[in-house]
Protein backbone atom coordinates (compact mmCIF):
# COMPACT_ATOMS: atom_id res chain seq x y z
CA UNK A 1 0.00 0.00 0.00
CA UNK A 2 1.16 3.54 -0.67
CA UNK A 3 -0.09 7.09 -0.35
CA UNK A 4 -0.42 9.45 -3.25
CA UNK A 5 -0.60 13.19 -3.78
CA UNK A 6 -2.96 14.60 -6.41
CA UNK A 7 -2.17 18.08 -7.69
CA UNK A 8 -3.75 20.38 -10.23
CA UNK A 9 -1.03 22.58 -11.70
CA UNK A 10 -1.47 25.82 -13.64
CA UNK A 11 -0.15 25.27 -17.16
CA UNK A 12 -1.08 28.75 -18.34
CA UNK A 13 -3.02 29.01 -21.58
CA UNK A 14 -2.99 25.24 -22.05
CA UNK A 15 -5.23 24.83 -19.00
CA UNK A 16 -4.48 22.73 -15.96
CA UNK A 17 -2.06 19.83 -15.69
CA UNK A 18 -3.13 16.95 -13.50
CA UNK A 19 -0.37 15.25 -11.55
CA UNK A 20 -0.33 12.24 -9.25
CA UNK A 21 2.82 11.31 -7.35
CA UNK A 22 3.58 8.62 -4.83
CA UNK A 23 4.43 10.02 -1.42
CA UNK A 24 7.45 7.79 -0.76
CA UNK A 25 8.57 7.33 -4.36
CA UNK A 26 9.35 10.72 -5.94
CA UNK A 27 10.40 9.11 -9.25
CA UNK A 28 6.91 7.70 -9.83
CA UNK A 29 4.93 10.65 -11.25
CA UNK A 30 1.95 10.71 -13.60
CA UNK A 31 1.04 13.92 -15.46
CA UNK A 32 -1.65 14.56 -18.07
CA UNK A 33 -3.90 17.31 -19.40
CA UNK A 34 -6.89 15.16 -18.42
CA UNK A 35 -7.73 14.18 -14.84
CA UNK A 36 -9.35 10.98 -16.12
CA UNK A 37 -6.35 10.00 -18.25
CA UNK A 38 -3.94 10.81 -15.42
CA UNK A 39 -5.65 8.28 -13.15
CA UNK A 40 -5.86 5.78 -16.04
CA UNK A 41 -2.06 5.99 -16.17
CA UNK A 42 -1.91 5.29 -12.42
CA UNK A 43 -4.28 2.32 -12.83
CA UNK A 44 -2.16 0.94 -15.69
CA UNK A 45 1.00 1.22 -13.57
CA UNK A 46 -0.70 -0.54 -10.64
CA UNK A 47 -1.75 -3.35 -12.99
CA UNK A 48 1.84 -3.65 -14.27
CA UNK A 49 3.09 -4.04 -10.70
CA UNK A 50 0.40 -6.60 -9.83
CA UNK A 51 1.31 -8.61 -12.97
CA UNK A 52 5.04 -8.39 -12.15
CA UNK A 53 4.51 -9.57 -8.56
CA UNK A 54 2.24 -12.39 -9.78
CA UNK A 55 4.98 -13.60 -12.18
CA UNK A 56 7.44 -13.57 -9.27
CA UNK A 57 5.14 -15.99 -7.43
CA UNK A 58 3.72 -13.62 -4.87
CA UNK A 59 0.34 -14.70 -3.52
CA UNK A 60 -2.64 -12.78 -2.16
CA UNK A 61 -2.37 -9.94 -4.66
CA UNK A 62 -5.31 -7.67 -5.45
CA UNK A 63 -7.08 -8.29 -8.76
CA UNK A 64 -6.14 -6.29 -11.85
CA UNK A 65 -8.11 -3.07 -12.05
CA UNK A 66 -10.32 -2.85 -15.16
CA UNK A 67 -10.54 0.31 -17.28
CA UNK A 68 -12.98 2.75 -15.73
CA UNK A 69 -12.56 1.34 -12.22
CA UNK A 70 -11.06 4.64 -11.06
CA UNK A 71 -12.87 7.92 -11.67
CA UNK A 72 -10.15 10.51 -12.30
CA UNK A 73 -12.48 13.43 -11.62
CA UNK A 74 -13.49 11.91 -8.30
CA UNK A 75 -9.89 11.02 -7.40
CA UNK A 76 -8.92 14.69 -7.82
CA UNK A 77 -11.83 15.70 -5.58
CA UNK A 78 -13.97 17.30 -8.27
CA UNK A 79 -17.09 15.46 -7.09
CA UNK A 80 -16.66 16.73 -3.53
CA UNK A 81 -19.46 19.18 -2.65
CA UNK A 82 -16.97 21.53 -0.96
CA UNK A 83 -14.75 21.65 -4.07
CA UNK A 84 -17.75 22.13 -6.37
CA UNK A 85 -18.94 24.96 -4.16
CA UNK A 86 -15.58 26.75 -4.26
CA UNK A 87 -15.26 26.34 -8.05
CA UNK A 88 -18.76 27.67 -8.61
CA UNK A 89 -18.27 30.54 -6.17
CA UNK A 90 -15.26 31.66 -8.20
CA UNK A 91 -17.45 31.96 -11.32
CA UNK A 92 -20.72 33.40 -10.06
CA UNK A 93 -21.35 35.11 -13.41
CA UNK A 94 -20.98 31.76 -15.19
CA UNK A 95 -18.24 33.00 -17.53
CA UNK A 96 -16.88 29.46 -17.95
CA UNK A 97 -19.82 28.40 -20.08
CA UNK A 98 -18.45 24.93 -20.94
CA UNK A 99 -18.21 24.10 -17.24
CA UNK A 100 -21.74 25.29 -16.55
CA UNK A 101 -23.16 23.42 -19.58
CA UNK A 102 -21.63 20.22 -18.24
CA UNK A 103 -23.24 20.62 -14.82
CA UNK A 104 -26.76 19.29 -14.28
CA UNK A 105 -28.86 22.04 -12.70
CA UNK A 106 -29.54 19.97 -9.58
CA UNK A 107 -25.81 19.43 -8.94
CA UNK A 108 -25.01 23.13 -8.94
CA UNK A 109 -24.13 24.22 -5.45
CA UNK A 110 -25.98 27.14 -3.91
CA UNK A 111 -24.19 30.40 -4.61
CA UNK A 112 -21.73 31.46 -1.95
CA UNK A 113 -18.88 33.90 -2.04
CA UNK A 114 -15.31 32.66 -2.06
CA UNK A 115 -14.67 34.74 1.08
CA UNK A 116 -17.52 33.07 2.98
CA UNK A 117 -16.21 29.64 1.94
CA UNK A 118 -12.74 30.60 3.17
CA UNK A 119 -14.27 31.70 6.48
CA UNK A 120 -15.97 28.31 6.81
CA UNK A 121 -12.66 26.55 6.21
CA UNK A 122 -10.87 28.85 8.70
CA UNK A 123 -13.52 28.25 11.36
CA UNK A 124 -13.21 24.49 10.88
CA UNK A 125 -9.45 24.77 11.39
CA UNK A 126 -9.78 27.05 14.42
CA UNK A 127 -12.27 24.62 16.00
CA UNK A 128 -9.63 21.90 15.81
CA UNK A 129 -6.22 23.51 16.38
CA UNK A 130 -4.44 20.17 16.83
CA UNK A 131 -5.81 19.04 13.48
CA UNK A 132 -4.50 22.23 11.90
CA UNK A 133 -1.04 21.59 13.39
CA UNK A 134 -1.01 18.08 11.95
CA UNK A 135 -2.18 19.15 8.49
CA UNK A 136 0.20 22.12 8.30
CA UNK A 137 3.15 20.09 9.57
CA UNK A 138 2.51 17.44 6.93
CA UNK A 139 2.35 20.03 4.16
CA UNK A 140 5.46 21.85 5.34
CA UNK A 141 7.50 18.63 5.47
CA UNK A 142 6.74 18.04 1.78
CA UNK A 143 8.12 21.44 0.70
CA UNK A 144 11.68 21.87 -0.50
CA UNK A 145 13.99 24.45 1.13
CA UNK A 146 13.33 27.11 -1.50
CA UNK A 147 9.56 26.75 -1.04
CA UNK A 148 9.90 26.91 2.75
CA UNK A 149 11.93 30.12 2.63
CA UNK A 150 9.58 31.73 0.09
CA UNK A 151 6.52 30.96 2.21
CA UNK A 152 8.27 32.14 5.37
CA UNK A 153 9.19 35.46 3.71
CA UNK A 154 5.65 35.90 2.42
CA UNK A 155 4.14 35.31 5.85
CA UNK A 156 6.63 37.58 7.65
CA UNK A 157 5.92 40.55 5.35
CA UNK A 158 2.19 40.68 6.18
CA UNK A 159 0.21 41.30 9.36
CA UNK A 160 -0.29 37.91 10.96
CA UNK A 161 -3.62 36.36 11.82
CA UNK A 162 -3.54 33.56 14.43
CA UNK A 163 -3.53 30.93 11.64
CA UNK A 164 -0.64 32.68 9.89
CA UNK A 165 1.21 32.83 13.20
CA UNK A 166 0.83 29.05 13.52
CA UNK A 167 2.03 28.61 9.95
CA UNK A 168 5.05 30.87 10.54
CA UNK A 169 6.01 28.98 13.70
CA UNK A 170 5.74 25.57 12.00
CA UNK A 171 7.68 26.81 8.97
CA UNK A 172 10.44 28.21 11.16
CA UNK A 173 10.70 24.91 13.04
CA UNK A 174 10.99 22.94 9.78
CA UNK A 175 13.58 25.33 8.33
CA UNK A 176 15.62 25.04 11.56
CA UNK A 177 15.42 21.23 11.43
CA UNK A 178 16.82 21.27 7.91
CA UNK A 179 19.63 23.65 8.84
CA UNK A 180 18.51 26.79 7.00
Amino acid sequence: MCYYVSEVLDAGRDGPLFMVSLEHCPNEVFVHLSAVRCWDMVRERVNQEITKQHKLGKLKLPPLQPPGSLDGMEMFGFSSPAIIQVIQAMDQNQVCSEYWKSRPMMLRAPSASVDSLRLNIKSEISNDPTGADTVLSGLIKKANSEELHALYTLLKTNNLTPNQGLMTRLLNEEIDKRGR
